[in-house]
């Protein structure tokens, strides 16, 4: 055995770890020293971290820490025939094409389950020229008394964004628990011409809830996503426009999973869950 070779090898070893160890400290001791600080100075020194990965904050950013716990879900059981109960009155004259089929049509369009608890409701062009075309100018005040009208469920659900590309506009509501949105439960509306088009629609049972905490602040949440972008070397100009506590996972299961309390951060070029506990940093569909 090379005793000389194995020398060298176990020194460039230890010479790494102490780089990485040191790396860890050094950005442990400039997380302590950002948050011993006044809340203007850390949001300002969070700021100017971002800004070297040339992400600007344009969000107000929120000063509550709640203490949250984490939520044990499953998919909602939908069935035609309550959906059809539920967006359309009762006189409407429904086709039903067989207990083993997934869509049933009706005068007022169609409505497909796509999976466990998700379905999708695609408007007959000449009822939603009717009845769910809204002026852009009110098209939120008009969809939101639509769907309080021809929703399902809709009183659990609260709006988050509103996308516009030209004369398409996506509207985006999630189904909340406690006041606080559940990311990954949505309900998404289709627009053209400020004209309905379509719904989406994800819908979770809450079986119970376990092991609450407070959260991390939303600066500590800027800080791991600034290190998080020093880590995967993102470097594109970017703006963040929202920053909204909530509850998400990217994990599902058949028999049910966990939603974490987390800070969700909304910017020009996609969305970032951060754990409000763990500061664990993911990314999410905008």
């Amino acid at each position: 055995m090379d005793f000389g070779k194995v020398k060298a090898l176990l020194i460039a070893v230890f010479l790494g770890l102490n780089l990485f160890l040191g790396y860890q400290w050094w950005l442990l001791q400039k997380a302590v020293a950002v948050y011993s600080q006044p809340l203007s100075d850390q949001l300002a020194n969070v700021q100017s971290e971002l800004a070297t990965h040339g992400v600007t904050l344009k969000a107000p950013v929120p000063e509550n820490q709640p203490v949250m716990p984490q939520l044990h879900v499953n998919y909602s059981p939908v069935s035609l025939r309550g959906l059809s109960s539920a967006l359309w009155p009762r006189s409407v004259r429904v086709q039903w094409p067989g207990l083993s089929a997934h869509v049933i049509n009706s005068p007022f369009g169609s409505i497909r389950i796509t999976s466990p608890g998700q379905f999708m409701e695609n408007l007959n062009p000449h009822f939603a020229a009717r009845q769910a075309k809204f002026p852009m100018k009110k098209l939120s005040q008009g969809l939101q008394k639509y769907l309080i009208k021809h929703g399902y469920n809709f009183a659990s659900y609260q709006q988050l964004a509103t996308y516009q590309k030209g004369s398409q506009t996506t509207v985006i509501y999630v189904q909340q628990y406690n006041g606080y949105p559940i990311f990954s439960a949505r309900l998404t509306a289709y627009l053209s011409h400020g004209q309905l088009q379509s719904i989406r629609q994800t819908s979770f049972n809450v079986l119970g809830a376990a092991n609450p905490r407070q959260v991390s602040s939303p600066i500590s949440a800027l800080l791991s996503l600034s290190q998080y972008m020093d880590k995967a070397d993102l470097n594109a100009d970017n703006t963040i426009q929202d920053i909204r506590l909530g509850y998400y996972s990217s994990v599902i299961s058949d028999h049910g999973w966990y939603l974490a309390p987390v800070w969700r951060i909304d910017t020009t070029l996609g969305v970032f869950y951060v754990n409000a506990v763990t500061g664990e940093v993911g990314v999410g569909v905008a």
